[in-house]
């Protein structure tokens, strides 16, 4: 009987190569595929590593565009708002002017920067009116020469001193370092040296000052006054020539 039954397996197990199956095979071992296969899905889940706590499975979300990206400024604690930077704009004959003006400055910088300004001009008319009484040392005549010809040269470099130092130093003069100003075009731009020099020569010195001498001084005093005022603080200077004066 035993011997059947050894004869029956062997058969058995001869028939099962035969059709290419192992002793591991569903089939061979006549368990159920399903059962089997949610068996082995049980044991892959079971040797799975622990998932750490707050994990989230990475998702399939386009990354944003770069439009929506912004520059942001550090402000200290790790917080950084995003940059107002003003957009260029358009300068004579279309080319493109980048803003490089600060915030308006107060009235006083602008009075301590007159002021400042008054005695470098002062200096230099009295410079030439020293240098041209060295003509005294020839005699009477070439001293009067000298004096006169030293007054119009210094009183030349009194007025194109503003000018000249505008547009060498972005439109500062002594008396706007010293205050910390500059004066730039209304857009906020560079003054240029044209730019400079009529803002300060023709309107400032020719028709404010001498013309307005003429007329009781009115409109000089009154141009100085203007920025207290004026909701920009802007002087009539300013508004002719279209400039500003601003924090440096």
């Amino acid at each position: 009987m035993s011997g059947s039954g050894r004869e029956d397996g062997d058969d058995l197990e001869e028939l099962g190569r035969r059709m290419g199956l192992s002793s591991g095979d569903p089939l061979w071992s006549g368990e159920d595929p399903a059962r089997r296969q949610e068996r082995e899905r049980d044991r892959e889940r079971d040797a799975a590593p622990p998932v750490p706590a707050g994990w989230l499975p990475p998702t399939d979300a386009p990354p944003p565009p770069p439009e929506a990206l912004t520059p942001a400024r550090d402000v200290g604690g790790g917080f950084a708002p995003p940059v107002d930077t003003p957009p260029p704009t358009a300068g004579p004959g279309g080319a493109r002017v980048v803003p490089v003006a600060g915030r308006v400055a107060e009235y006083w910088p602008r009075v301590g920067a007159a002021v400042v300004d008054f005695f470098v001009r002062l200096a230099l008319v009295l410079a030439g009116l020293l240098v041209g009484a060295l003509g005294y040392t020839g005699g009477e005549a070439s001293g009067e020469t000298g004096t006169t010809i030293g007054l119009i040269l210094g009183a030349a470099a009194g007025v194109a001193y503003a000018p000249i130092m505008m547009a060498r130093t972005g439109g500062q003069t002594v008396g706007h370092r010293s205050t910390n100003t500059r004066v730039v075009r209304r857009d906020g731009s560079r003054i240029t040296g044209g730019g400079a020099a009529a803002r300060e020569i023709l309107v400032k010195a020719i028709l404010i000052e001498g013309i307005g001498g003429f007329l009781f001084a009115i409109p000089t005093i009154l141009n100085y006054l203007w920025p207290l005022w004026d909701a920009d603080n802007e002087a009539l200077h300013d508004k002719i020539c279209s400039t500003r004066v601003v924090e440096a």
